[in-house]
């Protein structure tokens, strides 16, 4: 399953003031080590990580998070994902989304390249991702999402980023196959929420 658009986003479609609130609540949940893997897909809650366990997945990923599955954040950013899967024109067949994941990366917390899905999940798999930055970019340096692909044209290896996706409010939709990353936080604190969009595997 290949999509003409590597991405789709919408400029600071989320207000400050929600923004802000969204921070707040977020920074007050528990936080975790972020983790690979199916172990941050399960609605379950997740086992502490052993001390091995936190070491190895720092050289991929080091940031910390909480997870949210309160309806008003849902009702706010959901609308917008639906959106994208329309006016993107990739019309995924979308039936559940998972939990929200509120994200802080604070000074050299990073997330290497990777995707969020893999084709041998039948039953449901992720279909779209969605993240939403929520602070103002004069607030921290580095934490710029990037994309890598091959450009259609001439199939030309890509890494590619667009400095609206750091604007407060700014959400970014893409297929959850798509190679993306976020670079190391060089001052700073970024904050971030990220949706997951479910359905059945493609055929």
């Amino acid at each position: 399953m290949i999509a003409e658009e590597i991405y789709y986003y919408f400029k600071g479609a989320l207000p400050t003031r929600l923004c802000d609130e969204i921070i707040k609540y977020g920074s007050s949940l528990t936080k975790e080590l972020g983790v690979t893997g199916s172990e941050q897909k399960t609605k379950k809650p997740i086992r502490p990580l052993t001390a091995k366990e936190k070491k190895e997945p720092i050289k991929i990923r080091k940031s910390n998070v909480a997870w949210i599955n309160d309806p008003w954040v849902y009702k706010e950013i959901r609308p917008y994902v639906a959106r994208a899967n329309q006016e993107a024109k990739w019309n995924f067949d979308i039936d559940g989304y998972e939990r929200i994941q509120f994200t802080e990366y604070s000074r050299s917390q990073h997330y290497g390249y990777h995707v969020d899905t893999f084709f041998d999940q039948p039953d449901s798999m992720r279909k779209l991702s969605m993240t939403v930055n929520l602070n103002s970019p004069d607030e921290y340096e580095g934490g710029d999402l990037y994309f890598k692909y091959l450009r259609r044209n001439d199939h030309t290896l890509v890494e590619a980023t667009n400095p609206e996706f750091k604007i407060k409010g700014t959400l970014c939709v893409f297929p959850s196959y798509e190679i993306h990353k976020v670079t190391p936080v060089t001052k700073g604190t970024r904050y971030s929420l990220v949706l997951w969009s479910t359905g059945k595997a493609f055929k």
